[in-house]
């Protein structure tokens, strides 16, 4: 299939913003506009770094993230697309453009999911595991794998707070994608939230110390809470987020939890 020569994607060197989280938004933004279809092929990332005159490394981990976010889809040995899944868009610009008010699609067939792994409404940490992306999570499983064989399952045995590899690259991702600023050094690797929230309970608190907990809350923290002994106060929340209440002298809390959107 034919490569469609991707639009003019302007990179500032000057900026602060990383080069690669440049050219990821640059392609975001082509794609909503719709210069790159759904099922479209992107140029290959030898091409693409060739015309903006970047490394290509820059343009493969800006590659990766679009897979990783929905807008790519990876084909073993044809390449990489834009996603069928954004079809939607473009019949919505076609419309907009017609001046039509855009119709209401019908509903898609039911589809048949296991019950077990159905994820349950209102339930937290219950993720779409259907948007996973697995074809690129095992191509790079694969490439670890081969270059460092057996080492890499008993690392934790060394690097207790994880590769710094990886607390290396979480640092930037965080820094370019989330706006939060700390050195890798500070980031430590767990099995996931939960040990995480574990270890701080253990780290942060002791028996009977207070802790201010949004309500309705996590159900997982409050358990890490309340493992180590510590009194749960419930704080109401608004649309404001936490609503603290006065605190007199000797009561004030150990730990205020609440989550980032508060």
């Amino acid at each position: 299939m034919k490569k469609k020569p991707v639009g003019p994607i302007l990179l500032d060197r000057g900026k602060s913003i990383s080069l690669q989280t440049q050219v990821t938004l640059g392609l975001k933004e082509l794609i909503q506009a719709g210069a790159l279809d759904p099922g479209e092929p992107v140029p290959s990332s030898r091409e693409l770094a060739r015309d903006l005159q970047v490394s290509r490394n820059t343009i493969i981990n800006a590659y990766d993230r679009l897979v990783g976010e929905g807008y790519l889809d990876s084909s073993p040995r044809r390449g990489l697309f834009v996603s069928e899944s954004l079809a939607h868009m473009a019949g919505l610009r076609k419309k907009r453009s017609s001046g039509s008010f855009p119709e209401i699609p019908p509903p898609p067939p039911m589809e048949v999911i296991d019950p077990v792994t159905r994820p349950k409404p209102f339930r937290p940490s219950q993720p779409d595991v259907r948007l996973f992306p697995l074809t690129l999570w095992n191509r790079m499983r694969a490439r670890i794998l081969k270059k460092n064989g057996m080492n890499i399952l008993h690392y934790h045995s060394e690097l207790a707070l994880g590769l710094p590899v990886l607390r290396h690259s979480l640092a930037s991702y965080l820094r370019n994608s989330r706006g939060v600023r700390c050195e890798w050094r500070q980031i430590a690797i767990t099995t996931g939230s939960q040990q995480a929230l574990f270890l701080l309970a253990n780290l942060l608190l002791h028996p009977r110390k207070r802790v201010f907990m949004e309500d309705p809350g996590y159900l997982g923290a409050r358990l890490a809470w309340a493992r180590v002994g510590a009194y749960i106060q419930p704080v109401p929340v608004d649309e404001n987020g936490l609503k603290l209440p006065p605190v007199k002298k000797g009561l004030e809390p150990a730990l205020i939890y609440t989550t980032p959107s508060r």
